[in-house]
């Protein structure tokens, strides 16, 4: 029991963060490209997009609705079909195969986009007390949301261990930010030395 306590008293002392450590620049790389990744997957979302949505799409099923909006913009409905997102009323008119390629890409995109706030975060924070654990987190989830985005793109049912992964990821670096503030707040400590 003494072995316990003491490996928890080092490990529960109050430690402060530093983002001085040389380690640091790892979390700074990993985070970059994590940013990078899911820019590249919003930006790839484009590519399927003006492919499904094209001039000949625009002439042959949106002429009414060209004029309607040239009446308003002077421009009318423009390769691309902005601002439909894939679920409005233009793209309704698309053949089922390219609504289905186009909403995955954009499903994907949107998924990575709702992740990214907290995990930046996490990563950070984390990274500040142990920079190279959060760096290999890191590492895991470009992997992960590389299966992810390559598999939700291929097949729906092919995103499941990409999301495993990230989600696992995710919850990892949650839990370290929690142990981190605890462990730098001293609750950790005063609750080792009750327990002593």
């Amino acid at each position: 029991m003494e072995k316990l306590v003491a490996l928890l008293r080092e490990r529960c002392t109050p430690a402060a963060p530093s983002i001085e450590r040389p380690e640091f620049g790892f979390v700074v790389a990993v985070t970059s490209l994590v940013l990078m990744q899911c820019t590249m997957t919003v930006m790839q979302v484009a590519k399927t997009r003006y492919e499904v949505f094209d001039k000949a799409f625009v002439s042959k099923h949106l002429a009414e609705d060209d004029k309607r909006i040239r009446a308003l913009n002077g421009k009318g409905i423009g390769k691309g079909c902005h601002p439909d997102a894939g679920m409005g009323r233009w793209a309704d008119k698309l053949p089922i195969d390219q609504w289905w390629r186009f909403n995955k890409a954009q499903r994907a995109a949107g998924n990575y986009l709702e992740a990214i706030c907290p995990l930046t975060a996490f990563l950070l924070i984390v990274g500040a007390y142990h920079p190279l654990t959060a760096t290999a987190q890191g590492v895991a989830y470009l992997a992960g949301r590389w299966m992810y985005t390559s598999g939700f793109k291929a097949d729906t049912g092919s995103r499941v261990n990409g999301f495993v992964l990230c989600t696992l990821t995710q919850l990892s670096l949650f839990g370290l930010c929690v142990f981190c503030g605890l462990r730098q707040s001293g609750s950790l400590a005063q609750a080792v030395e009750m327990l002593a």
